[in-house]
């Protein structure tokens, strides 16, 4: 999907307008994308959904590009009493992600699902800032 395509997508679903600028800006500079995912739900939320959109809706096999991580970079995609539950996966650059439970279903439980990443999970100071803080603050 294109930046452009988002952008309409996004309009389209919230009334609310973004430039390539801010885009790009989100994925190159951590403490922006932060400011602006804490500032609006509906960025956090909605944006991530259509960015996320072309996850694979399977587990991906083994000719994918991509990787399981380890439960312990899956933490906040379980419950805390089966923290081995369901298996997170993200795309080549850590951007796209996808939960699977046990059954290989995509899980789409608000609490547990998989989000779009700005920043990938081997970021982990601008995961954390751009990815993480705002999760804590609105939820999946």
């Amino acid at each position: 999907m294109s930046v452009e395509d988002s952008i309409s997508l996004y309009k389209a679903q919230t009334g609310e307008s973004l430039t390539i600028g801010q885009v790009e800006k989100m994925f190159n500079d951590s403490a922006y994308a932060k400011e602006q995912l804490m500032a609006s739900e509906n960025l956090h939320k909605v944006y991530r959904g259509i960015l996320n959109s072309n996850a694979p809706q399977a587990i991906p096999g083994p000719s994918s590009n991509f990787v399981r991580l380890r439960w312990y970079k899956s933490i906040f995609h379980n419950p805390w009493y089966a923290p081995w539950r369901n298996s997170k996966w993200v795309g080549p650059y850590g951007h796209l992600e996808r939960v699977y439970d046990g059954q290989g279903n995509v899980v789409l439980d608000n609490e547990y699902m998989g989000t779009f990443n700005f920043f990938g999970p081997d970021q982990a100071g601008a995961h954390k800032a751009a990815d993480v803080d705002p999760y804590f603050k609105w939820g999946n």
